[in-house]
């Protein structure tokens, strides 16, 4: 009798021991992660973690399939020196090592730019390829040619960081858009009409980056422009 009350105390352990080697079994991990490039200095890209079910990270950065930089920061910031589209990877284990990945392709831009979706069209990226700026005691002017368009936004003296303002219901802040026709001696203009946004996400001494968006009208014609970025380097 206490042989077979041996025998069943034993056999409970075994399926307590399957049992718990099952609920070690760990979560599949997600790889995934978000980036930002106009909160921090030019040439640098913050990688924002948004992975689940890891506990390990490793972050690597190629070029045409040449690795140079890694990490194993959760959410590192990396300083990229020339222009360019370079991939970042994040490869994630979870307590199991179970390992799964996913790689970003990012153009990284050290100088000025304007970029932004429109005109109607939000897949349809619009991006300078000739920007120029001047500043005085009271105003910047950026001005950013593509081809024979043109946007120019204004910036009164006294802008701050942080801050969104209404386009052209704060006094001073426009933003335009301009066709030209050369065979015809003619400019086409549209005026943004009290709807626009703009805010400034860094000004500093040598730079000032943000975003905008406005819808710009000339007489019954309004065209919209969505999720602008621009960085003008002093």
């Amino acid at each position: 009798m206490k042989k077979l009350v041996f025998i069943v105390l034993f056999s409970m352990l075994g399926l307590a021991i399957i049992s718990c080697k099952k609920d070690d079994k760990a979560p599949a991990p997600i790889a995934d992660f978000d980036f930002d490039t106009l909160s921090t200095e030019p040439g640098e890209i913050k990688l924002i973690n948004k992975s689940t079910n890891a506990v390990r990270y490793n972050w690597s950065v190629s070029q045409n399939g040449k690795g140079f930089t890694y990490s194993n920061d959760p959410n590192p910031t990396f300083r990229i020196k020339n222009n360019g589209s370079y991939e970042f990877t994040l490869s994630v284990d979870n307590k199991n090592s179970v390992t799964t990945s996913k790689t970003v392709s990012i153009s990284i831009n050290n100088s000025s730019f304007v970029r932004v979706y429109g005109p109607n069209d939000p897949d349809l990226v619009w991006y300078c390829n000739k920007i120029s700026n001047s500043k005085d005691t009271e105003d910047l002017y950026i001005n950013c040619e593509n081809g024979l368009s043109s946007i120019s936004i204004t910036l009164p003296t006294g802008y701050i960081e942080g801050k969104t303002y209404d386009v052209l219901t704060d006094k001073g802040f426009a933003i335009s858009y301009h066709n030209y026709f050369p065979d015809q001696n003619y400019v086409d203009s549209y005026l943004t009409k009290n709807i626009g946004k703009l805010k400034i996400i860094k000004a500093t001494d040598s730079y000032i980056e943000g975003t905008f968006d406005f819808v710009a009208e000339n007489n019954s014609t309004a065209l919209s422009f969505t999720n602008g970025e621009f960085r003008v380097i002093f």
